[in-house]
């Protein structure tokens, strides 16, 4: 898990998330400094977004845009500031994920292997569906010409150039629709982009790397419950060379110790499954609360505007993110529950009879604890994630955007007739 982490590097530098991991004091207070920076320019952009709301004079259609534009600048800045309040919590919890996982046997490394290639793949493949996003942003913001929203904020306030497209908002000491004010600000929303991919990144791939560990010690734990069972098996080898008798106790001491050892795993399994899924309730709070609306609004402005234009692009590249970002946290819900869970059907199927009562007794609080499946949730039985809990967001997902798209007809008809 921590050198899974550590390839992420760039990323937990770009939002100085790892300070702990470097000695010098300088290092540490750039890292902070640019963290920090990094949050009040979206706390701008967020402001920017909705002052355009606002000056689209209520046209249905900018106002959705602008909202859609808004909510995710503030998913981003919610991300980044919880990122920032956690970032220790995280790094604790790394560490003691680290010292408690098993990796004594061969087969143990082998599926920590599996989990740390499965993440590999998953960073690959989200880089795949983010870089169409990416440039679609990029274009959108640099290339595009003005919206109606913008010239209209830009001409409340003065600006030399109203035409020109304001991508997004910088503190600075001059008319930024001005050379070299907008060649600086184009930089740095190039820059910005890239590095709130990159938080994106982090944010996507810090729940499915926890939780395909956490499912990957379930495992191997599910493993060595069965291995009990196997334990006849070996002594009935030798039966004739031991003697029946002390072939019997000697498989009552091995079974006895195997289950020791196998409640003393399962509770510290436990005890780190519980920490991640109480560490992660911040992330999945904002991911499911925003999901909803910016779901609700990116369909909305996916299909309002001219299908193949530079918006649908953006628009729609944004969409498949969000829709994604939820679902990977639904699906790897959905797996952490069925893992936990394949620790109390191995317990079950156990041979039990020629255990000691001491043994039985342990395996069966085991299976008392274990048949409460983990999830991911925001609160203890409020909104637990899985696939049904994607569904019925889509769904009303859907039932928002037919509202929204009714709405917007009917205004379009009263624009209409007023004009007739």
């Amino acid at each position: 898990m921590y050198d899974s982490l550590r390839r992420y590097q760039v990323v937990l530098l770009l939002v100085g998330l790892w300070p702990n991991e470097f000695t010098d004091a300088w290092k540490i207070i750039l890292y902070e400094i640019y963290t920090w920076f990094f949050m009040l320019h979206f706390v701008m952009v967020a402001i920017m977004r909705l002052l355009q709301a606002y000056y689209s004079q209520f046209d249905l259609e900018l106002f959705t845009k602008a909202a859609f534009e808004c909510g995710f600048a503030t998913l981003l800045l919610l991300e980044i500031l919880t990122m920032l309040i956690l970032r220790y919590k995280i790094r604790d919890l790394v560490v003691t994920m680290r010292k408690g996982f098993v990796l004594e046997s061969d087969y143990a490394r082998k599926v920590m292997e599996k989990c740390d290639s499965h993440e590999d793949m998953l960073f690959k493949a989200l880089f795949v569906v983010e870089l169409p996003a990416v440039l679609a942003e990029i274009v959108h913001c640099l290339l595009l010409p003005s919206k109606p929203a913008d010239y209209r904020f830009n001409t409340y306030w003065n600006k030399t150039h109203p035409e020109k497209r304001m991508p997004f908002p910088l503190v600075m000491p001059c008319d930024d629709t001005l050379t070299p004010c907008l060649q600086i600000e184009a930089f740095f929303v190039a820059i910005e982009i890239f590095q709130g991919i990159a938080l994106m990144f982090f944010s996507y791939t810090l729940v499915p790397s926890f939780i395909t560990q956490v499912c990957g010690q379930f495992k191997i734990l599910v493993e060595r419950i069965e291995s009990i069972s196997s334990v006849d098996d070996n002594n009935n080898t030798n039966t004739d060379n031991l003697g029946g008798e002390l072939n019997f106790q000697a498989s009552q001491f091995q079974k006895d110790r195997d289950v020791k050892e196998v409640v003393k795993m399962h509770d510290s399994l436990l005890k780190i499954s519980h920490s991640v899924v109480i560490l992660m309730r911040p992330f999945i709070f904002l991911k499911t609360f925003f999901s909803f609306g910016m779901l609700s609004i990116g369909l909305f402005t996916t299909l309002t505007v001219g299908i193949g234009s530079p918006s649908f692009f953006t628009a729609g590249g944004f969409l498949v993110v969000a829709t994604l970002e939820l679902f990977l946290v639904c699906i790897y819900s959905e797996n952490l529950s069925t893992s936990s869970l394949a620790v109390y059907n191995a317990a079950y199927n156990v041979s039990w009879p020629d255990m000691k009562e001491s043994s039985k007794k342990s395996l069966v609080l085991l299976m008392l604890r274990a048949q409460r499946p983990l999830q991911l949730n925001v609160k203890s039985n409020f909104v637990p994630l899985d696939l049904n809990t994607f569904i019925q967001v889509i769904q009303t997902c859907y039932s928002f955007f037919t509202v929204l798209r009714e709405t917007l007809g009917k205004q379009n008809n009263s624009a209409f007739k007023t004009e007739n």
